[in-house]
């Protein structure tokens, strides 16, 4: 669990420091700079692109993460393991462009009614989805050599700096929008691109196949599980995407601008865990193959009380302060229409976390088979309830659709593992972490709320945020609910006695 909490706090930093630019991306530049059907319009480009590519990959990613254990070598050449992942998904990408070209005319009369300035980069989509395609497998052969830091670097801050420069652009009238489109796209294979340097500079890019120990016997084991996760996977974005989709096709590019702001202040809960999640898939990985089934369960036992620790916080920081960030934003007026929006993304994400890397575990077990069943079942739940909820309550009636289906999926993950296994991921810390938080809810509620004016507004932030940190975190820590998060203050404090003493 070492170097998991390790590698996570070290992932965790770089993250927060892609939600700050992200941030000032999200809530204040696109805002200011872009009109909401402008930013509505590079928001679905955008989730379009993620979204087809992460099925055109045909789960190279996946595979990365199972295989890994299998083709691993002590000189780091991995039989050319590499070669295959980055030869494999090109498959996919070429059917992908069959089928694009062929059927454009259906693909146009999706956003034709609501969103027609999605057509105007019906091209753009090829590069885009190429990048990210190559984005993804290179991330995942990274994070199978236990290094996400980096990686993280580049997706969450360097692409988020280049987006601002190329806004920035737009912004002085030195590039039209069309031109601010196609440079972001840029942006992207400039990622994939330091991704690769980045292995180079490893000594892991090694491109040199091992043709003789791709027997058929692993290359069917390896489709098998391939066509599992791509399955299950593409439930997964379903889930995940559809209600952005859905929203520009059923309600307008300036929901998706609106619901982006909102669902970026909603997810900002889960970032620490990402880096749980990431770091925790190869070695859980290796528990499996030597059938370890108590370091299991302590990942993920741990993993559950220190993600909701640090999700509860972050969750009382932002709900408490919706108000208040609302009025810091540009054109707020209309932005604050996502309130509710925040609630129900934040408490999914607060119980995503509480219930630990559970997903994960299942994944890597012999029945990874049971993703593909309960994805499926809430996708098709998702799906129908998104087709309920967005015409009666727009953007609110999508944010509990998507809510509805991470508590659902959850508790399904949550009954498997108990049923299969016998492990659950809560304890007596669980009740006294929700305790704390609710009390520490009632004292930042006391606070008066937020005047319209920006100094006053932001005042109420640092104050309330100051409350929200003292009283939980001192709670927290007093108790010793956490024995990982008392033992990182402990070496915090050690290093600055050694830094300052």
């Amino acid at each position: 669990m070492g170097i998991i909490v390790r590698q996570g706090l070290k992932y965790s930093t770089i993250a927060f420091l892609g939600v700050v630019i992200g941030a000032v991306n999200t809530i204040i530049i696109f805002p200011k700079i872009l009109s909401p059907e402008q930013y509505g319009l590079m928001r679905l480009i955008q989730e379009n692109g993620l979204f087809i590519a992460a099925f055109v990959q045909l789960g190279a990613a996946n595979i990365a993460d199972k295989f890994i254990p299998i083709f691993q070598t002590h000189d780091k050449t991995n039989r050319g393991f590499l070669f295959f992942l980055l030869i494999y998904p090109l498959m996919g990408f070429i059917f992908f462009c069959l089928i694009y070209l062929l059927f454009k005319n259906t693909w146009l009369d999706i956003y034709l009614e609501k969103s027609p300035g999605v057509n105007t980069y019906y091209y753009f989509f090829i590069p885009l989805i190429f990048f990210m395609m190559y984005q993804l497998i290179l991330e995942a052969y990274s994070r199978v050599h236990l290094r996400i830091v980096v990686p993280g670097l580049f997706r969450d801050v360097v692409l988020k700096i280049i987006t601002l420069g190329f806004a920035g652009l737009f912004f002085l009238h030195f590039i039209s929008f069309y031109q601010f489109m196609l440079l972001l796209i840029i942006a992207y294979g400039i990622i994939a691109i330091l991704l690769l340097l980045y292995l180079h500079n490893l000594k892991i890019l090694h491109l040199k196949p091992d043709i003789d120990f791709l027997t058929l016997k692993l290359l069917k084991e390896m489709g098998i599980y391939a066509a599992f996760m791509l399955l299950g996977g593409a439930a997964t974005l379903i889930i995940t995407k559809i209600d952005f989709l859905m929203l520009g096709a059923m309600v307008g590019p300036e929901s998706v601008a609106i619901y982006t702001i909102a669902f970026f202040m909603g997810t900002i809960i889960e970032i620490p865990r990402r880096a749980i999640a990431q770091i925790s898939t190869p070695i859980l990985s290796q528990a499996w193959q030597r059938n370890d089934l108590p370091q299991i369960e302590d990942i993920y036992k741990r993993s559950a009380l220190n993600q909701l620790i640090i999700g509860s916080l972050l969750f009382l920081g932002i709900w408490c302060n919706t108000d208040a960030v609302f009025n810091l934003i540009p054109n707020g007026e209309i932005y604050r229409a996502g309130k509710y929006v925040v609630l129900f993304i934040g408490l999914a994400r607060l119980f995503d976390m509480a219930t630990g890397v559970n997903g994960e575990i299942i994944l890597q077990s012999r029945y990874f088979r049971f993703n593909l069943i309960s994805v499926a079942i809430l996708a098709i739940l998702i799906v129908g309830t998104n087709f309920i909820f967005i015409p009666l309550y727009g953007i609110n009636g999508a944010a509990f659709a998507t809510a509805l289906s991470v508590f659902l999926y959850n508790i399904l993950k949550f009954m498997f593992l108990w049923i299969k296994y016998r492990i659950q991921p809560f304890s007596h810390q669980t009740i006294y972490i929700l305790l704390i938080t609710g009390f520490t809810y009632v004292a930042a509620a006391l606070l008066p709320a937020p005047e319209p004016a920006l100094i006053s507004s932001f005042t109420n932030i640092v104050l309330r945020s100051a409350i929200i940190s003292i009283l939980f975190g001192g709670l927290i820590l007093g108790l010793g609910i956490s024995k990982d998060a008392n033992l990182l203050l402990k070496t915090g404090y050690q290093k600055l006695r050694t830094l300052f003493g």
